[in-house]
């Protein structure tokens, strides 16, 4: 990638000073004068990695075609959160947004004999889904009947009752800073609840790179207090500790 040119985010030059949110725990302290070019030299060492990571996969799914071990194997790619490198203004790493780049992760399965390949589905999962999608491959009777995630079996195979329509996401803070941050996805609505602080509401309909904060629009009022509701119940379902503090103040 050396001298390969990678276009701007979209949403590089949003105004990451404007509001008063978490994310700003995670602006580089340079970021009021930090070109564009700097970010993109990064990005070329995040994606040789990157490509690194992938020639690694390569070699562990040669060593088990050769072993003829694929087709009795499950192989599952995914990771735990996004990176920044550089969006919304000059954030870096991780956490302390609700934003895509951090929210969305790569989710892959290769299943025996290859079901389903090439398949993409447009669902909301969860890393929570993987404990019961792992017991209902592996033939267990009672998958994983405390978790709050499902089997991605019912999905693949359009079995079951209908798939999720929500997805909630949650934040407490790293190393020494604690932070109290759950997000709910909606269909293209997005709530982002900061304790304390400002709340965050996205429509990824008409604004993909979130740049626009939809939470004092009226016309979204209606909505804004459907997904508080969800954000509510899910809390509840999860045992979250948190739902007094967030339903004393929503």
């Amino acid at each position: 990638y050396r001298n390969i040119k990678i276009p701007e985010w979209p949403n590089f030059h949003w105004d990451s000073l404007a509001e008063n949110a978490p994310h700003l725990l995670r602006l580089h302290k340079g970021n009021q004068n930090l070109p564009w070019e700097a970010w993109e030299d990064t990005l070329r060492y995040y994606y040789a990695s990157t490509s690194m990571i992938d020639a690694q996969i390569g070699r562990l799914y040669a060593h088990l075609e050769k072993n003829n071990l694929l087709e009795n194997t499950v192989i599952i790619l995914t990771a735990d959160h996004g990176e920044t490198c550089g969006s919304h203004g000059g954030l870096c790493d991780k956490g302390f947004t609700h934003f895509e780049e951090v929210m969305r992760i790569p989710y892959l399965v290769r299943l025996p004999k290859q079901k389903f390949a090439g398949e993409v589905k447009k669902e909301f999962v969860s890393l929570v889904d993987i404990y019961p999608s792992v017991l209902d491959m592996a033939g267990s009777e009672n998958p994983a009947q405390h978790s709050h995630g499902r089997s991605w079996l019912d999905l693949l195979e359009s079995k079951g009752s209908a798939w999720r329509d929500t997805i909630g996401m949650e934040f407490g803070g790293l190393g020494n800073v604690c932070v109290t941050q759950r997000t709910l996805r909606h269909g293209d609505l997005k709530f982002g609840w900061n304790a304390g602080l400002k709340g965050e509401l996205y429509d990824l309909a008409i604004d993909p790179y979130e740049m626009v904060n939809q939470i004092d629009n009226p016309e979204y009022a209606a909505a804004l207090q459907m997904l508080q509701e969800k954000l509510g119940n899910w809390m509840k379902e999860t045992g979250d500790p948190a739902r007094n503090m967030f339903m004393a103040h929503s």
